[in-house]
């Protein structure tokens, strides 16, 4: 006879709670809440991920925690979250807390974060005179942050202000005479003007010249009439005049005009934006 084997609470522990212990704990590792609980631990990969998920989930409280302390720390992705935290607080229209952060994000070389930090000056100095909780950018402190702004979105970009009357390395003058929203700045600049569109079966006819240029576009074959198979080619073309703009522009919105040409990154989950940035200087290489 074969003896049954007894089951002791060791084989029951083995064989049945352990296993439901690891399940809870495996499913609550790897749920939802797996990037909280790295998060927690002071794993960056994982802070950047839920400090992005939080600000997507409007969890404001938690996005302003793991952005600040990304932001604290001597990281690449640094500026991108000072960034982010100085979005946010914009957002609630507080703009003082938010200009601490543009302040912190302006170490980047990244010119969609130096154009952020632009844009929100300019709103500021609109808002000055009709908002009783815009800011003073008017005082010393502000005024240095951005004639160093301006100063480095230059530097980096010497096109972006290149059509407008403005004499760099710029200082505290220039703010005071000229970023406020009744100021005007000559605009001096030629560019190229649609003037028409030609089709013609002549593929030949692109050219530029000194004052007026013609850009072929596309081409396409027309049956040359209902009753026949036979058809004949066909080009358009664009044609473009050279202009001449001289006149005086309001300085703020020549400045945001300007500042336009760059993508923004507003909401951009923070790693996406680095590796675009990152991206682009190795393709300019």
């Amino acid at each position: 006879m074969n003896k049954k084997k007894l089951i002791t609470k060791k084989d029951v522990w083995l064989s049945i709670i352990i296993p439901i212990i690891i399940s809870l704990f495996t499913s609550t590792i790897f749920c939802t809440n797996y990037l909280n609980l790295f998060a927690h631990f002071g794993i960056e990969k994982f802070q950047i991920e839920y400090a992005d998920q939080c600000r997507t989930n409007y969890d404001i409280t938690n996005a302003l925690v793991y952005y600040g302390i990304i932001g604290e720390r001597d990281s690449k992705y640094a500026p991108y979250a000072n960034l982010a935290c100085a979005q946010i607080h914009n957002e609630q229209q507080q703009y003082k807390k938010a200009l601490e952060f543009y302040q912190k994000a302006v170490v980047s070389n990244d010119i969609r974060i130096l154009s952020s930090c632009m844009n929100f000056v300019i709103n500021q100095m609109n808002y000055s005179t009709n908002k009783k909780d815009s800011l003073n950018l008017f005082e010393d402190e502000n005024i240095r942050f951005v004639v160093e702004l301006m100063n480095k979105i230059n530097e980096l970009s010497p096109e972006t202000f290149k059509d407008y009357k403005i004499d760099f390395p710029i200082d505290e003058s220039f703010v005071n005479e000229y970023l406020n929203p009744d100021s005007k700045i000559t605009i001096n600049r030629t560019y190229w003007k649609y003037d028409y569109t030609l089709v013609d079966t002549d593929g030949s006819l692109a050219h530029v010249k000194d004052n007026e240029r013609l850009d072929y576009v596309t081409s396409w074959d027309e049956s040359l009439n209902s009753t026949s198979f036979d058809t004949v080619t066909k080009y358009k073309y664009y044609h473009y005049v050279l202009e001449t703009e001289n006149k005086d522009v309001s300085t703020l919105n020549a400045i945001q005009d300007s500042l336009s040409e760059y993508q923004t990154i507003d909401n951009k989950p923070i790693k996406a934006a680095l590796e675009e940035f990152e991206n682009q200087n190795s393709t300019n290489k």
